[in-house]
């Protein structure tokens, strides 16, 4: 079995140089790849210094977006048989210890396409999640399971692991290029015959931790709110 690990980074510095030193000493069975969305920092050249051949990096040689970056990591995934791809954060938020965990759940469940590492079941404040991103993570959480009959305890985690086998059905062009990405594949997954699992995680909120604000917020709320209605409606098969 082949095991990709990959980590989104743009402008996380330092954070993104001490998280690749733990995973590539810890996760040896695993390869490694960083999709660079075009950073303004130090991020390229701190990462031209690693030499390791567990590490694939891509610079991005103008933004594409989060969605976009996720793209060619699976498009990176399919194309060199991996079996599943695991989406780790480059801002250290989420605990890469528990990526094995993830691996394994999914890869025991035959049904399954996706393992979230859920924050919402693993203590989120504990962690530092400010109160206003835990009670709307839980309310749009609650419309999105009455309305799409699912049953999961969060929608909006970005540490999770797909199966190949799943994002080779998905029409991945077809997604957003920014962070509703992560919404609409799930959307996409719950069309599907495949399945969705959890895993509890701790996360950890400090200053390298995401920035979208508040305009950037309100759109991914719109989006999402979108998103999901537009699943009930009647829509031409795709050819």
């Amino acid at each position: 079995m082949k095991h990709l690990i990959f980590i989104p980074t743009q402008n996380n510095g330092n954070a993104l140089v001490k998280l690749l030193g733990n995973v590539l000493e810890s996760l040896k069975d695993y390869h490694v790849l960083v999709v660079n969305d075009y950073s303004s920092d130090q991020t390229q050249v701190s990462l031209n210094r690693i030499n390791s051949s567990q590490l694939t990096v891509i610079h991005n040689k103008q933004k594409i977006g989060y969605g976009g970056v996720q793209k060619i990591a699976y498009q990176y995934a399919i194309e060199n048989d991996f079996d599943t791809v695991t989406m780790l954060h480059g801002d250290g938020q989420y605990p890469f210890e528990k990526i094995p965990e993830l691996v394994s759940t999914l890869m025991n469940c035959r049904k399954a396409a996706l393992c979230f590492g859920s924050r919402m079941t693993g203590d989120p404040l504990g962690g530092g999640m400010p109160l206003l991103r835990f009670l709307m993570n839980k309310i749009l959480t609650k419309f999105q399971n009455v309305f799409l009959g699912s049953n999961l305890s969060e929608f909006h985690s970005g540490f999770r692991s797909y199966k190949t086998d799943f994002l080779k059905q998905v029409p991945l062009n077809t997604l957003s290029d920014n962070f509703l990405f992560d919404n609409q594949i799930i959307v996409e997954l719950l069309k599907s015959d495949f399945s969705i699992l959890e895993v509890d995680i701790r996360t950890h909120y400090g200053d390298e931790s995401s920035s979208i604000n508040l305009w950037q917020s309100t759109i991914y709320v719109v989006g999402i709110l979108v998103n999901t209605i537009s699943f009930k409606l009647p829509r031409k098969d795709r050819s």
